[in-house]
Parts: structure tokens; sequence; C-alpha cells
């Protein structure tokens, strides 16, 4: 029997695939930037033109290989990327937050993001 396949899981299951694609969100396709929307990868690039991040939160899921970080800058602006491991997170929200310090952002305990499993 073939596995069923959703969101680039596969299931061997029908009943998990139904369920998970019942309560699951549509995935938008990374842009030619590599980001969802269509922003730009360089984090010191949007630092410069949204201001250097006033909140970087970092979201790891080591297992499953995805590492989420959400800023938020003084214009307003929320960015949110992935990327395949923590040093690679790490990178680019210190580029974000950009300001010439040397500060490390914070990691948030609890609840993984949404899509995480």
């Amino acid at each position: 029997m073939k596995p069923f396949e959703h969101n680039g899981k596969k299931f061997t299951n029908a009943d998990a695939w139904r369920t998970a694609k019942a309560t699951s969100k549509p995935q938008a396709a990374p842009s030619p930037e590599g980001e969802l929307g269509g922003e730009p990868e360089d984090g010191a690039e949007i630092a410069q033109q949204h201001g250097p991040a006033h909140e970087v939160h970092l979201q790891h899921n080591h297992e499953g290989g995805q590492h989420h970080v959400h800023s938020l800058h003084p214009d307003g602006h929320e960015h949110h990327s992935d990327h395949a491991s923590a040093e690679e997170a790490h990178e680019h929200a210190k580029k974000l937050a950009s300001s010439g310090g040397n500060e490390e952002p914070q990691e948030e305990a609890g609840e993984p993001w949404e899509g995480a499993e």
C-alpha cells in the first residue's frame, strides 16, 4: 500500500492522514528570496528597512530540524523565518537585532510555534 502524504509527511493510516489534512493550514510556497511572503532573507537588510528588532524569539525543534525566528521591529513590522539549523537561526536573529551590540537573543521556552510537531 502506498503511504498517504500531506505537507511533506507520509501517513500509513488513512484516518491520521485525513485528520492532518483537516486540521492543518495550507503552506505558502517559498518566494524566490527563500522566505514565505517574499521578504528579503538577509536579517541586516530587514533591520535596515524596519529598524533593529526590539524583540527576537527563537524556537527550536531539533528532532524535526526546524528552527523558527520571529522578530518585532520599531515600525511595527513582524518578521518570521525558518532555518535548517540552530546556528543559522541564531545568526539570522543577531542580524535582525543588529544595532552594534553583541547581545544574544533570548530563546522562548514553552509551546512550539504553530505547525511544529
